[in-house]
């Protein structure tokens, strides 16, 4: 049986989709079972848990061999994971495969790849045979700038000229899979990213040439940023944390692109203009 946690999630969806499609015995821990039954195969099986209610995780946990290990960064992320490491090697567990971040470490000068260096650490300690994921910044990020850049072909971030390894969340979920369910690859840790590293303002021109007409990327400051995220109704630790992130990426630290999602699928890892080609409709506007 292999447990995938966040699994209503973008990654975690498409996980569980590829794992069933293995023939492989999955279940889900998810806080809302009635809408991750209409969010999920029918063969998975769904089961109510939470991060911070301990209590489940026997239940959640039985009979289960390997996990998939994803939480949203947070300031109690590393404390909640401890109790649910502990329960799993008490249930058996062999295998965890955990959703880490690009730059882990616990002396990192963000508090995202900090926390996770932090519990990356926390995870090899424990005593569980593991596989950490490292993943650059997300295409899929970018969908959340759609809507403006639908209606005013513009989109703003603290950015600069820094460039990222962007990296499909659907080549993140195959490599989970393929680390869940083939041999060799507890005690590693692997960077992913896509082919190429793009500033926001590559970006813009690849949409520029996507949609047939102009799309801008506006630098702002790392302030203005905040400001706007938190009037929108981020979390204020999540708004900081992502300006920090992004302050690294204006200083170049993001600019790493790496082989692994081809040695491991056997396949390239997915562009950006072939992610924004799919999501076209999502960036378009009512005349284009």
């Amino acid at each position: 049986m292999i447990l995938v946690t966040g699994a209503t999630g973008r990654i975690g969806r498409q996980l569980t989709t590829l794992l069933v499609a293995q023939g492989a015995r999955v279940r889900a821990m998810v806080r809302d079972p009635a809408r991750a039954r209409t969010m999920l195969p029918s063969a998975v099986e769904i089961v109510a848990g939470d991060y911070r209610h301990p209590a489940g995780f026997a239940t959640v946990l039985a009979d289960v061999e390997k996990v998939f290990l994803l939480q949203v960064p947070h300031a109690g992320m590393v404390t909640e994971q401890r109790a649910f490491l502990e329960a799993a090697k008490m249930a058996g567990v062999k295998h965890v495969v955990r959703m880490s971040s690009l730059g882990a470490s616990p002396s990192a000068r963000a508090r995202i790849p900090r926390v996770h260096g932090v519990a990356e650490k926390q995870l090899e300690s424990v005593g569980l045979a593991w596989t950490h994921l490292r993943p650059s910044f997300f295409m899929q990020n970018l969908l959340m700038h759609a809507p403006q850049i639908a209606s005013v072909g513009r989109f703003a971030l603290p950015t600069g000229n820094g460039a990222m390894g962007w990296i499909d969340t659907a080549d993140i979920a195959a490599v989970a899979a393929v680390a869940l369910t083939q041999p060799g690859h507890e005690g590693r840790a692997y960077l992913l990213t896509g082919p190429q590293a793009l500033s926001h303002g590559e970006v813009a021109q690849l949409l520029t040439e996507v949609l047939g007409r102009p799309v801008v990327f506006e630098d702002e400051s790392g302030d203005e940023f905040v400001r706007r995220a938190v009037a929108a109704g981020m979390d204020a630790w999540m708004a900081e944390a992502l300006n920090e992130l992004y302050a690294l990426v204006r200083a170049g630290l993001a600019k790493v692109v790496t082989p692994t999602v081809s040695q491991l699928l056997g396949r390239p890892a997915r562009t950006m203009r072939e992610f924004l080609e799919e999501h076209r409709p999502q960036f378009q506007s009512a005349t284009d």
